[in-house]
C-alpha cells in the first residue's frame, strides 16, 4: 500500500470576496480566531472576485502581518461560483470549508460539520434548514 504524504495544511478555509473593504479585515480577524481555537494546521485563502474598491489591499495588507492568509485576485468580477472554485483550486488543505465575505454564518459551528465527517464524507450546512439559526450582520440590515 502507498501512503499519501501528510499536508502541512489540514483545514483550507476559502473566503469568496468582492467589494468588501469595510468588512475584510474583521472577516479575516474572526476566521484566524475560530482556527486558532482548532488543532489543525490552517491557511485562510481569501479569492477577491475583481473588486473595485480596496478590498484586495487590505487583504493584501492583513496577509503580509498574517502568514496564515494568502490572496488571490484577478481583474473581473467572475462570481461566487468562480471564486469558490478558484479557492478550492489553490486550497492546500485536506479539509476545506467556505464562508462569504461578509461572514453571515457563525463559524464556530465548522467544529461540529467537522466531527460530523466521521461518519460520512461530505458536510453541506444550509441557513435554509429549518433548524438553522442565522443572524443578519447589521452591515447587509
Amino acid at each position: 500500500m502507498v501512503k499519501k504524504p501528510i499536508s502541512q495544511v489540514e483545514l483550507s478555509f476559502v473566503i469568496p470576496a468582492c467589494d468588501e473593504e469595510g468588512l475584510i479585515e474583521a472577516v479575516l480577524d474572526t476566521v484566524d480566531a475560530v482556527a486558532r481555537n482548532g488543532r489543525l494546521r490552517y491557511e485562510i485563502v481569501v479569492v477577491d472576485d475583481g473588486s473595485r474598491d480596496l478590498t484586495f489591499e487590505k487583504a493584501t495588507a492583513y496577509a503580509k502581518r498574517n502568514s496564515h492568509v494568502k490572496v488571490l485576485s484577478y481583474a473581473a468580477n467572475m462570481g461566487k461560483g468562480y471564486a469558490l472554485k478558484t479557492g478550492f483550486m489553490q486550497a492546500a488543505g485536506v479539509l476545506v470549508v467556505f464562508a462569504d465575505g461578509d461572514c453571515e454564518v457563525d463559524l464556530h459551528t465548522i467544529w461540529r460539520y467537522l466531527a460530523a465527517l466521521e461518519h460520512g464524507d461530505i458536510v453541506i450546512a444550509s441557513k435554509r434548514h429549518p433548524d438553522s439559526h442565522v443572524e443578519v450582520p447589521l452591515a447587509r440590515k
